[in-house]
């Protein structure tokens, strides 16, 4: 499940709290047809794990959910990288580390603020396997929340969204929150243990050395997150990866070299949940 909305009219952008940057590539963002574009004549290379970019760095006007900002840094990509998405909007801290950007233009977020176009830095993610998906931007909205909302302390990775979560009492220290991501991945031998305690699922070996749990389709086991003090029910259309047959394949999978913990899209069906950019917080309600 992508999060997505459009954005410069026709063009679609995956919204990713595992990246800093706006990238949108040749088909979705062209800086001829804008009056207000500006080349900054510079170059951006990145990638998106296996998927390559490059291209020029432009600033223009943006606008998502009725906010508007200027002067925006947008990297134009050198062809389709994001299997036809448009493009990618980075919604995790923009720094050194974390961004392939070196100019002196504020990302959208700071941009928005400086330019008081938002009183608070704020995004809040309804993702539903059933019903509507919302993005807030620069607000919270009281009618996607369907319970009190818990919050984290200060997240102190300036680069990427984290937080400790348990899932069947098993315990994810310090997982990156990544929008971008359509699984529940972390440590090979970690991610074994935790699918040989789930009651009806089985640990399959990939090709590549991962392992992937499966279960029988018509009986899904039962998973819940434990998040800031709160349970959730992971929903059965998250976990849902695939099938084959009565056989289905769950979105949660260990990889070989991955050390970091990673909450990608499945997790965040769970509730209504809320980045806070100038206070570094998280916040986690159930959804209405």
């Amino acid at each position: 499940l992508e999060f997505r909305r459009v954005l410069f009219r026709s063009a679609l952008v995956v919204f990713d709290t595992g990246s800093s940057d706006l990238v949108l590539d040749k088909a979705a963002y062209n800086p001829k047809w804008s009056l207000s574009s500006k080349n900054l004549h510079k170059r951006f290379d990145f990638s998106y794990g296996s998927q390559h970019v490059a291209g020029d760095l432009y600033t223009d006007k943006v606008a998502i959910g009725g906010v508007k900002a200027s002067n925006v840094p947008i990297g134009h990509g050198n062809g389709d990288f994001n299997s036809g998405n448009g493009g990618t909007f980075g919604l995790s801290f923009s720094n050194s580390e974390n961004s392939a950007f070196d100019v002196q233009q504020l990302p959208f977020t700071w941009a928005a603020k400086k330019q008081h176009l938002i009183q608070s830095s704020t995004y809040q993610f309804t993702l539903r396997p059933r019903g509507k998906a919302t993005l807030s931007v620069g607000k919270i909205d009281p009618f996607e929340l369907g319970g009190l909302v818990t919050w984290s302390d200060k997240n102190t990775d300036k680069t990427f969204w984290r937080t400790t979560v348990e899932l069947n009492g098993n315990k994810m220290e310090n997982a990156i929150l990544d929008t971008g991501t359509n699984v529940i991945s972390g440590p090979k031998d970690r991610i074994k243990d935790i699918i040989d305690q789930i009651d009806g699922m089985d640990v399959q070996e990939l090709g590549d050395g991962a392992y992937q749990g499966t279960y029988d389709c018509r009986h899904p086991p039962k998973l819940e997150f434990k998040v800031l003090g709160q349970t959730f029910k992971l929903p059965e259309e998250a976990l849902n990866f695939g099938y084959a047959g009565d056989k289905c394949f769950s979105s949660i999978i260990g990889s070989p070299g991955m050390n970091d913990w990673l909450l990608g899209s499945p997790f965040f069906q769970v509730g209504s949940i809320i980045f806070n950019f100038d206070v570094r917080r998280m916040g986690i309600a159930k959804s209405s």
